[in-house]
């Protein structure tokens, strides 16, 4: 028989592969298996419907899920433990590990459910930041995630798992088939299994309501009163690229790029960050082709500063196609912002070369020769 949580060490080996603990979180996670033990949560079993011993504790009622197998028991779960996670999700920006964390808590508490959901969380969190996903070091891509929950469904199989009780593992194959669902991006399917796993504990801004109203987003449109939802649970999500990623292609007009910019900058390299440029391109009237050379503001002003530090001119060539493009509002930033540097004679030169490779390339009267000069200028 499985030790209860196994499953979430072999999904932590997937997702720490591509991601480190920051310290914070570490201590976090030292200060909250500190407090399990003082307050002896994991070495006591108890009935799933017994009172909590200890003044302060809020166990989790996991009777709704079909009760338990014979043989099958867990233990009080303390939902102050899970308030812990959250508020520094809310307060810190979501970290890795918190969801690994979270996912022990819950299926240590009975809820298998949301422990498949939690740890997806933490897989989410290495996809969304893994710039190396084409490489053959770092596999965090959505299949191998999806074969990771797989293993997951696996390990809660009538075979594996002969003593947890059949509405326990229906939960937990239901939130598995979901998260697998949601990576296919069959929303429609996935709303429907996660609609029925919701608790009544869980808080507006837990991971399992943020997928689901993704879902709804994704299924039906976003009209204001999801958006006003998805704004609301902006504290939790504020360092996932995922959040922003999802506003940005579901909302319009300046609403959408500000989403888009967020999601780019918190990870430009990013798989959501194509994506996000190209709703970015379309907010300024240009083709979604054209995101592949917008820069946000802020990668803008990164790569400027990059060669003031240096002082190699260089260096900002790859602004040179954004500002080929016609006018709009990133272009227009750029050129104002290399102007500046012409009033440096190594910069001056620098651009007037690159003014005279322009005409010769494009013809005198394009974007890029008409630009260039305006910049060499000062």
């Amino acid at each position: 028989m499985f030790k209860k949580g196994f499953f979430i060490s072999m999904i932590c080996a997937l997702c720490l592969c591509a991601c480190g603990f920051n310290e914070t979180v570490e201590r976090l996670i030292k200060k909250i298996d500190r407090t399990i033990e003082s307050e002896n949560i994991l070495s006591k079993k108890t009935n799933e419907t017994e009172a909590p011993k200890e003044i302060g504790q809020r166990p989790v009622s996991i009777q709704n899920s079909g009760g338990a197998a014979l043989g099958e028991t867990y233990q009080t779960l303390d939902i102050s433990l899970l308030d812990a996670i959250a508020e520094t999700e809310r307060s810190q920006g979501y970290a890795p590990g918190l969801g690994l964390s979270e996912s022990v808590f819950r299926e240590n508490g009975g809820d298998l459910a949301g422990a498949v959901i939690a740890a997806y969380k933490d897989l989410a969190w290495a996809y969304s930041f893994n710039k190396f996903q084409n490489s053959a070091s770092i596999q965090v891509t959505k299949k191998s995630i999806e074969d990771g929950i797989r293993k997951v469904k696996e390990l809660y199989s009538k075979e594996n798992k002969p003593d947890i009780s059949e509405a326990k593992r229906i939960e937990a194959l239901n939130a598995a088939d979901a998260v697998i669902y949601f990576i296919r991006e069959d929303y429609k399917k996935s709303a429907a299994l996660l609609s029925g796993l919701f608790r009544n504990e869980e808080e507006p801004d837990a991971f399992s309501r943020w997928m689901l109203l993704v879902c709804e987003m994704e299924d039906g449109g976003a009209d204001r009163s999801k958006q006003a939802r998805y704004a609301a649970i902006q504290a939790r999500y504020s360092g996932f690229p995922a959040y922003w990623h999802f506003g940005a292609r579901n909302f319009s007009g300046a609403l959408a790029a500000d989403y888009a910019e967020r999601c780019i900058n918190i990870f430009p390299d990013g798989p959501y960050a194509a994506e996000c440029r190209n709703v970015l391109a379309v907010f300024v009237g240009l083709n979604p082709s054209d995101g592949k050379i917008i820069f946000s503001r802020n990668e803008i002003k990164q790569i400027i500063n990059d060669s003031i530090k240096d002082y190699d001119p260089e260096q900002l060539s790859p602004l040179i196609p954004l500002i080929s493009l016609k006018d709009n509002p990133y272009t227009v930033f750029a050129s104002g912002a290399m102007r500046e540097l012409a009033a440096d004679k190594k910069y001056k030169t620098w651009f007037e070369k690159q003014a005279v490779f322009a005409k010769k390339s494009y013809g005198e009267n394009s974007f890029l020769a008409s630009r260039l000069n305006y910049i060499a200028r000062g």
